[in-house]
């Protein structure tokens, strides 16, 4: 059974995975999670276009709502700690990404492979 609480965690959590370029989804109970009962697994994944077409099916999290929470502040913390002391801010990783995914395109166009099978 699900609580309120519970959903409206699910709805603020995917949020803010929108706001940095990623979805969740549910996952069946396995591994280290299959001898817990009642907990619901999530996974994160890269958003449709939020990477290169080699890494968008890439797991970048699997955990339980209140892990993805703690990863996600450590997330907002990390991108704020980088943006106040110069480092990056976005547009430096953005120019990269969209360098490799006009490549990929192109290779793609080029050979008529699907983009996910192209090597570099």
């Amino acid at each position: 059974m699900t609580s309120l609480k519970y959903l409206q965690q699910f709805e603020s959590i995917s949020h803010q995975l929108a706001a940095q370029g990623m979805r969740m989804e549910t996952r069946q109970t396995y591994g280290a999670f299959a001898s817990m009962p009642n907990v619901q697994v999530v996974a994160v994944y890269p958003a449709a276009n939020g990477l290169p077409h080699y890494a968008r099916d890439a797991e970048l999290f699997i955990g339980t709502l209140d892990d993805l929470q703690l990863w996600l502040a450590g997330i907002q913390w990390l991108t704020t700690y980088y943006s106040m002391i110069g480092i990056d801010n976005g547009t430096k990783r953005h120019k990269i990404e969209e360098a490799e995914s006009e490549r990929q395109l192109l290779e793609s166009l080029r050979t008529g492979e699907q983009p996910r099978n192209l090597k570099r």
